[in-house]
C-alpha cells in the first residue's frame, strides 16, 4: 500500500489480503515460510507527526516475531525498498518484535530489486516472484486430480486466489473461467470457505479483466433434454438439466461439466441410450441457454467459440453442429434439435431456432 496521501488503493491488495486472512495455512508453506502463524497484527503504523503508514499484511509468528508482507504490481525499486524499510523498522521499535519483510510481486515483475545501501547499512526484502509459478501447472494439476475422481484438497484451492499473479501461457481470462469451473464442481466440508475463494477470485478478476472479459467468464451456458409423450412435455421431471441431472428411466443423463477441455472440447454433455428409453416417449428436444440472462444483461453474440452439438456415440460422427457465438447475437436461447421415433426408429432433425428465452422453464413452456 502507499503512505497517506497517496490515492491509489490496489483492488489485488483487498483480494491478496483476504486470501491472507482466511488461508494463512496453505499460502505460507507455498512461499518457502515454515513457522506457524498464530495471529495478525496491527498494519497501521502511526509516528509521532501522525503520519499514518498502511502496511498490507502482519502476521504474528509461533516464535513472537513477526512477518510483514507487502503486494506489488509495479517494481518500483528503490523507492518501495525505502518505504518497506520505513515501516520494518516501525513496526519493530513500536510493537518490540522481529520483523521480517516478504514482497509478492506479481508475474509481470521478473527481477525486481530486492535490496540496497545506504551509508552503512543494507537493507533487503524477501521476494516472492510469482513469476516463479506456473497457472498452467496448478490449474492442469487441480484437473487432473477432479479427472481421476479426487477430492481437491483446500490447499490446492486456496492457490487457485494468486493464479492471474503467476507466470504461464494461459490468457487470464482463460484462468478465471477454468477456476470457477473447478471450484464449481469442488465440495468442501465447509462451504463458507469455498465462497471465500471464489470471492477473491471475483476481486482479482475484477482487478486484471477489461469489462467485456469479466462479462463472458460469468456467462453460464446450460444444455437440457426434454423427454415429450405424444409431442408434449407432460411432467416436470421429464426435464433433465443441470438440477436434474438423470431421468428416472437412466435413458438420459447430464454429465456436468467437462473441467478438462480435452477430446472435442465439449464443456456439458447430455448422453442419450436409445435402448433405455420407454414407449411412452416420442420425442427428446434439445435446448441450450445462457443462465440468469435477464439479470446479467448476456447473449449468445458476447461469448467466443461458443458451439452446441449431437454426435453419435458409436460411430463419432457428429450430426449436427451450431456456433453459437457468430450468428446469434442478442439471443439467449436455442431449440437445438430433436430426435423422434418414426416407424420404431429413431429419426433426428435440426431445428436451430434462436430465442430470447431468458430460462428452462420459459422454453419448456414452449412444449406443454
Amino acid at each position: 500500500m502507499e503512505a497517506e496521501g497517496d490515492s491509489a488503493i490496489q483492488h489485488e491488495d483487498l483480494a491478496l489480503k483476504t486470501a491472507f486472512l482466511f488461508f494463512s495455512e496453505e499460502l505460507l508453506p507455498y512461499f518457502g515460510i515454515t513457522k506457524k502463524a498464530v495471529g495478525t497484527a496491527a498494519t497501521e503504523l502511526v509516528q509521532m507527526d501522525i503520519k499514518k503508514f498502511h502496511e498490507d499484511f502482519n502476521f504474528v509468528m509461533e516464535d513472537g516475531s513477526w512477518v510483514h508482507f507487502e503486494f506489488q504490481s509495479r517494481n518500483g525499486g528503490v523507492g518501495d525498498l525505502k518505504r518497506f524499510r520505513v515501516y520494518e523498522a516501525l513496526a519493530s521499535y513500536q510493537h518490540k518484535v522481529a520483523v521480517t519483510t516478504y514482497v509478492l510481486f506479481s508475474g509481470n515483475i521478473k527481477n525486481p530489486r530486492t535490496e540496497f545501501t545506504e551509508g552503512i547499512n543494507t537493507f533487503h526484502i524477501q521476494p516472492v516472484t510469482m513469476s516463479s509459478y506456473s497457472a498452467d501447472l496448478l490449474i492442469k494439476g487441480i484437473q487432473r486430480k477432479q479427472e481421476n475422481g479426487e477430492k481437491p484438497e483446500k490447499e490446492d484451492l486456496v492457490l487457485l486466489t494468486l493464479c492471474l499473479l503467476m507466470d504461464g501461457e494461459m490468457p487470464l481470462k482463460e484462468r478465471v473461467k477454468a477456476a470457477y469451473q473447478i471450484t464449481q464442481n469442488t465440495m468442501l466440508a465447509d462451504q463458507e470457505q469455498l465462497d471465500k475463494i471464489e470471492a477473491v477470485l471475483y476481486v482479482m478478476a475484477d482487478k486484471f479483466l477489461d469489462a467485456a472479459e469479466m462479462d463472458e467468464t460469468n456467462i453460464d451456458c446450460d444444455a437440457s433434454a426434454f423427454l415429450c409423450r405424444n409431442g408434449k412435455l407432460v411432467k416436470e421431471n421429464d426435464i433433465v438439466c443441470y438440477y436434474n441431472l438423470k431421468h428416472k428411466s437412466k435413458a438420459v443423463i447430464h454429465s456436468g461439466d467437462n473441467l478438462t477441455g480435452d477430446g472435442e472440447g465439449d464443456d456439458e454433455q447430455i448422453i442419450v441410450d436409445f435402448s433405455k428409453v420407454s414407449e411412452d416417449y416420442d420425442k427428446i428436444m434439445f435446448v441450450v441457454n445462457i443462465y440468469e440472462c435477464k439479470t446479467r444483461k448476456q447473449h449468445f453474440g458476447m461469448i467466443s467459440n461458443a458451439f452446441i452439438r449431437i454426435v453419435d456415440a458409436d460411430t463419432k460422427i457428429e450430426l449436427c453442429k451450431y456456433n453459437l457465438s457468430e450468428n446469434y447475437d442478442n439471443k439467449t436461447a436455442m431449440i437445438f434439435g430433436e430426435v423422434y421415433r418414426k416407424d420404431g426408429e429413431w429419426k433426428f432433425n435440426a431445428v436451430g431456432q434462436a430465442t430470447e428465452d431468458t430460462s428452462i422453464k420459459s422454453l419448456a413452456k414452449r412444449f406443454k
